[in-house]
């Protein structure tokens, strides 16, 4: 009641009231167990959570300790709770004892391997070490390791420094049968363990050669051992090896130590070749020793048998093994040097295979220079070998010029050819000393004969020509003739006269004046060899003008004097008097009278009076003069090739007899159908120049031009320059079709040039090539204009006849220009091709308007062809044309070109779409205006277009007839046109 009073009327609760929150404290249905229960409940959660919370707390103040105590220096103490602070007493400055580290449990394996270490026998440590192994790492912190036998790194570098100090020592007690049991297990025990505490070990033994070379000493017998770790030892020694080559170590102990650890030996080569040790220790290892462990390195890498990382360390060891002086075997040298040359490529090609196979064939047992320096220059050649091969055929080359005679070696050196391949400097110099060994060793004649060979064949060799003089000046002066000779070569091979000048003044005992080259070269004629031709007369007027008599008599002067007594003896009938004559010249005066003056008049009464001789290949020019000028008395006719032979003498002769000379020349070759005029012009100028060799034939032609420029160019002088042209031509031998044209300076030029305008004046038309050789030649020094226009005209006919439609005015007014240098033959031949087109196209118009006066046809238009006999021919040739046309050969048609469409359509545009003959449009091809025979290509500027009928009438007649029927009068074409239509009209109505 009162509930219901203070809460107003009561309403029933859905829930029940065990479970609602604000019926609970009003339920009369709680009891006592229940409310035990939640508060039990209520108890248990709490518990919970604060365990939850202490743990964490915990976690938390562990990691704040953990870093805390990771400062290094400061002393960490773990915070109280709040409660037990008050009651802790501080004592951190009482310093506690020191806590022992925990022991180890060994196991007894592990125990007698230590006690083993103690001992003096390898054996007892061996067969320690085979129970003392396991496979099990030791677990950090564990302090018991009874279970298993247990070898950490650090026992393990113990063992394999006691096994190194113990083997091969007084204390070795180990026998070969010994590996195959227990003591041999526990070398592999060893070895494993080293494997895989494979840096350790390295750091402890690696470090030092004392330190390593005791372990590899140890086990350098135990090849299967040392197979199966290779790996290990590899790692071992590769960072010790730079300071294995610098330790005292004697180098063969070493490559015999590492023969036995795999590649470990090529490694040390390869680090011998990269540092360049090896030639300060080269004396202490047997060469044959260091060419078998290369060789067999060498010959693995050539097989493929090793990778190409190793194979080109062989290479690379090899070439710098090139360089050193082994002294080796013969066979031994064939093979080093083959296998360098093998290592110096990087990959075998075959030009390097073939040089290879050459060495092998036994090429330095032969031991000729002559092939070392074949081969260098082979190797050289094909660029890929390096200068390491050829400075190690340098050192061969050197001992084959020792072992070579003095004349074997001058071959060789002359047998190089004008270039010396590109030879490396150091070859060129050992060269250069060769060469001047070989001229102070060898005679001055094998001298001579080598620099004559080099001078003839161009070769170069910078250094050897100075190397050469040097040895010229330094030795004694030996026979003069070939000293002068060679000098005279040494300034042709580049040396400056001033450096030999000294040699001219020894041979001349006095000072030199004038050339030293050319006083050389007279020297040299001076004593010539035996059996050398007389000098001429000109040659011998030099030698004596440099020598002259001296007091006392030289050496220079007793050869002078025998000089004259050969030239008096080319006159046998007045021998005593020309030397006699010669004598007083040389006393009397050397420079006012010349000595052909002295000569002449005993030449012409030796041709008179003295006895007939024979040709002689070793006669004199005296001699010769003579014999040919009694035969010119004779009344035999002389050729071409005779004239200068017997005018030579006579050059500085007196002016009587140089005429009476040239009078009997010319009326002899005059025989043989010369003219007798230009004859005697051109021998008078050939005496003036001083009888050059080769030289008349171009005076001929001069003289014949004159003679046609002052006698008339279509009279006499036409009949003259024939005459000459014929003459000449029969008496030089016919030029090669196939060889290259002569140059311009020789007489076969000069007599293709007169050739070339006498068949332009022939009406044979000349190209440009052959006017501008013969420009060159002889005609560029005429200039008359009266010569100039008749050679105008002939060549501007000749084009006309060549070329149908050409006009001469328009031909000779661009050859002026041409051959005046205003224009090229390009510019001439396209103006004279436009020029033709318009000419054609200008008397087809004609043409067009005689016959077709009236409205029969449109403008531009023309008839095709007209029908003769059946046939198709031009509608204006007349009927004995076409006759002429249909009994000759058809002409054979050039191939048809592959872009010969494009070529009718340019043509087509050059010629307004007609054909530029007849002016049809019917069936147009494409053809060259200016002829190929003239020099004519195919080029747009020379094209035009042509129907097939006027192509075949061209090709039949031929271009001089077509060309006079295209030039003919325009109303014979009216005629030729209508006649054919009244005799077709009445033909058809018949």
């Amino acid at each position: 009641a009162r509930a219901e009073l203070h809460h107003g009327p009561r309403v029933e609760c859905p829930v029940p009231s065990r479970l609602c929150v604000s019926c609970a404290p009003s339920s009369a249905a709680s009891s006592s167990a229940e409310r035990g229960v939640f508060a039990l409940a209520k108890g248990s959660l709490a518990a919970s959570a604060l365990a939850v919370g202490l743990r964490r707390l915990r976690r938390q103040r562990a990691r704040r300790l953990g870093r805390q105590s990771s400062i290094p220096g400061r002393v960490v103490q773990p915070p109280l709770p709040p409660y037990m602070r008050g009651l802790v007493i501080d004592v951190t400055e009482e310093k506690s004892p020191p806590e022992l580290p925990p022991a180890v449990r060994e196991h007894s394996a592990v125990l007698e391997l230590e006690a083993a270490l103690e001992a003096d026998s390898p054996r007892v440590l061996c067969e320690a070490l085979s129970t003392a192994g396991g496979w099990i790492f030791p677990a950090p912190g564990d302090l018991d390791r009874t279970k298993y036998p247990i070898m950490d790194a650090e026992l393990t570098i113990r063992a394999l420094k006691r096994f190194a100090q113990l083997r091969h020592s007084a204390s070795d007690d180990l026998r070969p049968v010994d590996f195959v049991g227990r003591c041999g297990a526990g070398l592999k025990v060893l070895l494993r363990k080293c494997r895989s505490f494979d840096s350790q070990v390295r750091k402890a033994v690696s470090s030092d050669p004392a330190e390593l070379l005791p372990v590899l000493r140890a086990f350098a017998d135990q090849r299967s051992l040392v197979a199966k770790y290779t790996l290990f030892f590899s790692h071992a020694i590769e960072p010790v090896l730079p300071k294995l080559l610098k330790s005292q170590e004697p180098l063969p102990g070493l490559l015999r130590l590492l023969e036995n650890y795999g590649t470990t030996q090529l490694s040390f080569l390869y680090e011998v070749a990269t540092q360049g040790g090896l030639s300060a220790r080269l004396h202490e290892i047997e060469p044959s020793e260091l060419f078998e462990t290369v060789q067999r390195w060498a010959h693995r890498a050539q097989a493929g048998k090793l990778p190409i990382i190793l194979s080109n360390q062989v290479r690379a060891f090899l070439r710098s093994l090139a360089c050193l002086r082994v002294k080796l075997t013969p066979q031994q040298r064939t093979d080093w040097l083959a296998s360098v040359v093998w290592a110096s490529v990087e990959e075998q090609t075959h030009e390097s295979a073939l040089l290879e196979e050459q060495v092998r064939a036994g090429l330095l047992e032969r031991n000729d220079p002559g092939e070392l320096l074949g081969l260098a220059r082979a190797l050289r050649s094909i660029g890929l070998v390096t200068d390491e091969v050829l400075l190690l055929l340098t050192g061969y080359l050197q001992d084959a010029f020792q072992a070579s005679s003095q004349s074997h070696i001058g071959k060789v050196l002359a047998e190089l050819s004008a270039h010396p391949c590109s030879l490396p400097q150091r070859m060129v110099n050992e060269l250069i000393e060769t060469c001047r060994d070989f001229g102070l060793r060898g005679a001055v004649e094998e001298l001579e004969d080598l620099l004559n060979t080099w001078v003839r064949r161009r070769f170069e060799l910078p250094g050897a020509a100075a190397a050469f003089a040097e040895s010229l000046l330094d030795r004694p002066l030996g026979p003069e003739g070939p000293s002068a000779r060679c000098g005279r070569q040494l300034l042709a091979l580049g040396e400056p006269d001033d450096r030999l000048r000294p040699l001219l003044e020894r041979l001349l005992d006095g000072p030199a004046i004038g050339s030293v080259g050319r006083g050389l070269e007279l020297l040299g004629e001076l004593w010539a060899p035996e059996g050398s031709p007389v000098p001429t007369l000109a040659t011998a007027n030099e030698i004596l003008r440099l020598v002259g008599p001296e007091a006392p008599p030289r050496a220079a002067d007793r050869a002078a004097e025998l000089l004259v007594q050969r030239l008096a003896a080319q006159l046998p009938g007045h021998e005593r008097e020309l030397s006699g004559a010669i004598g007083g010249w040389r006393e009397r005066s050397r420079g006012a009278q010349p000595l052909g003056e002295v000569v002449a008049p005993f030449v012409l009464l030796e041709a008179a009076k003295g006895p007939a001789q024979e040709d002689s290949a070793n006669e004199g020019d005296l001699s010769r003069s003579a014999r040919l000028l009694r035969q010119a008395l004779a009344g035999e006719a002389l050729r071409l090739d005779s004239v200068t032979p017997a005018l030579s003498p006579f050059v500085d002769a007196a002016e009587d007899e140089a005429e009476e000379v040239v009078v009997l020349v010319a009326r002899s070759c005059a025989e043989a159908g010369a003219p007798e005029g230009v004859l005697r012009r051109a021998c008078d100028t050939f005496l003036e120049v001083g009888c050059p060799p080769g030289g008349f034939v171009r005076r001929v032609v001069f003289a014949a031009l004159a003679a046609w420029e002052e006698e008339g160019v279509r009279g006499a002088g036409l009949d003259a320059l024939q005459a000459t042209g014929n003459w000449l031509v029969q008496e030089t031998e016919p030029p090669d079709p196939s060889a290259a044209p002569s140059p311009p300076g020789t007489a076969m030029a000069a007599v293709q040039a007169l050739m070339t305008l006498l068949l332009a004046l022939g009406g044979v038309a000349p190209d440009f090539s052959s006017l501008k050789r013969a420009q060159e030649a002889v005609l560029a020094a005429w200039a008359a204009l009266e010569w100039r226009a008749a050679l105008s005209d002939a060549v501007a006919f000749a084009w006309c006849r060549a070329v149908p439609g050409l006009k001469p005015s328009l031909a000779v007014s661009h050859f002026d220009l041409w051959w005046n240098g205003q224009e090229d033959s390009r510019t001439v031949v396209e103006q004279l091709v436009t020029g033709t087109i318009v000419e054609l196209r200008w008397k087809t118009q004609l043409r067009v308007e005689a016959t077709f006066a009236g409205p029969g046809l449109a403008a531009g238009q023309t008839p095709a062809w007209r029908i003769e006999a059946g046939r198709k021919v031009p509608w204006f040739a007349p009927k004995e044309l076409c006759k002429a046309a249909f009994a000759a050969e058809t002409p054979i048609e050039e191939p048809r070109k592959r872009n010969q469409r494009d070529l009718t359509e340019k043509a087509k545009a050059a010629t307004e779409g007609r054909c530029m003959y007849c002016g049809s449009n019917h069936k147009l091809q494409a053809r060259l205006v200016w002829p190929k025979e003239l020099g004519g290509q195919v080029l747009q500027s020379n094209l035009g277009a042509a129907c097939p009928v006027c192509t075949d009438f061209f090709g039949r007649l031929g271009p001089e007839m077509w060309g006079e029927a295209l030039t003919a009068k325009s109303e014979l074409a009216a005629d030729v046109w209508w006649t054919a239509q009244k005799e077709a009209n009445t033909a058809q109505t018949n």
